[in-house]
């Protein structure tokens, strides 16, 4: 990746306006092993629950009475996140080897749990964002074929991605301010 050293450009983001829109992701090629999902995210949601992205007998994550939770092979972590209006950058981990999953909210860890080592939870099932009462705006979502650590998930928050790293399975940086299509 590549990084300018500037602020991330949060102005222009995908918009979720409840259950009137949603992204769909796909195929997405999630294969059973190390995982990790990061995205920027300003969240408004107004009701008590929401699916940020889920996958029909695969991962969901979303919020619940102001959590934000990560379920994967039916092992859930949930911890507060800031409800300050500001965008902030969310890492959701799963380590196989151990059957760890975290949830990192910029530089601290606000969850995390730890379930059955050697999973599987291989699914190719579409990613649904939004189409329920999530309320937010998100970009640059980021899926791995590893475990990022909570240091390497800050230190690269900021980093643009060319799009052919190692172990990058998927990048939709959400930042082109018109049209239909996501990119």
């Amino acid at each position: 990746g590549q990084t300018n050293q500037l602020p991330i450009n949060h102005s222009v983001s995908l918009h979720f306006e409840g259950a009137t829109n949603t992204a769909v992701i796909n195929q997405p090629k999630i294969t059973s092993g190390d995982l990790t999902f990061e995205f920027w995210m300003n969240n408004n949601t107004l009701d008590g629950a929401a699916d940020i992205i889920k996958q029909e007998d695969g991962l969901n994550i979303g919020l619940n009475n102001g959590e934000l939770f990560f379920t994967l092979g039916g092992v859930t972590a949930q911890g507060g996140i800031a409800s300050d209006g500001l965008f902030h950058h969310y890492t959701f981990t799963h380590k196989n080897s151990t059957g760890e999953i975290s949830i990192y909210q910029d530089d601290a860890e606000i969850a995390g749990e730890t379930g059955t080592a050697n999973l599987d939870f291989t699914n190719n099932n579409p990613l649904v964002i939004g189409g329920n009462t999530f309320i937010g705006n998100m970009h640059d979502l980021r899926l791995w074929s590893k475990t990022i650590s909570l240091e390497n998930a800050y230190a690269k928050m900021y980093d643009k991605l060319i799009g052919n790293e190692a172990n990058l399975i998927g990048y939709w940086p959400m930042d082109e301010g018109r049209g239909e299509i996501a990119k």
